[in-house]
This record gives C-alpha cells, sequence and structure tokens, in this order.
C-alpha cells in the first residue's frame, strides 16, 4: 500500500491518512481516515481528489474504486462529488469506482 498522512498546512496539525492498496498498474483500492475533530471541513475531498489525480496520473493506474459502509452519508457524499461512481451494492459495503479517460 502506498500511504500518506495529511497535516493541515496552517497548524501542522494531524488530519488523518490516504492510501491506496493493492496498486497492481491496472487499479488500485483508495482509502481514507480522518480524525473525527478535522472533519467537516472539506479536507476528506481535496484528499479524495488530490489522490485520485496522483493515482492516475503518477502512478498510471486505470481505476480507482473504495468500498463505504452503505450508513456514512458523508462518505457516500465526498466519493460522488469526486466524480465516483456507485457500482455495486453489497450488504455491508457501497462500492465506487472512479475511472482515467
Amino acid at each position: 500500500a502506498i500511504v500518506f498522512s495529511m497535516i493541515e498546512k496552517k497548524t501542522g496539525r494531524f488530519i488523518g491518512n490516504i492510501e491506496l492498496m493493492h496498486p497492481d498498474g491496472l487499479e488500485g483500492e483508495l482509502g481514507i481516515g480522518i480524525t473525527a475533530e478535522m472533519q467537516n471541513r472539506g479536507f476528506g475531498s481535496e484528499a479524495v481528489r488530490a489522490f485520485t489525480e496522483y493515482g492516475f496520473s503518477q502512478l498510471g493506474i486505470n481505476r480507482i474504486y473504495l468500498r463505504t459502509n452503505p450508513k456514512n452519508a458523508r462518505a457516500i457524499r465526498v466519493y460522488e462529488k469526486c466524480g465516483f461512481t456507485r457500482v455495486k451494492n453489497e450488504i455491508t459495503s457501497i462500492v465506487f469506482a472512479k475511472k482515467f479517460y
């Protein structure tokens, strides 16, 4: 996995981590975790957009996917806002994907 820690530039405070798991040259699974006190500030959207661009442009990944709990409305909004499309509904998770064009 490729993991980056997110730090707020202004204060130096830890925001969370974002990672690309199983990057095999064709696709990878995105994971993100943000500390409770740093949520609802736009850091998730910013990180998902930047990391997706990094995966496509620097790593040559063609498809990035992720999973989230169906009850996690905040995450679902972020992923859809960042251009991810729901591709599969499971009982315990929703799978989203975004392709490089």
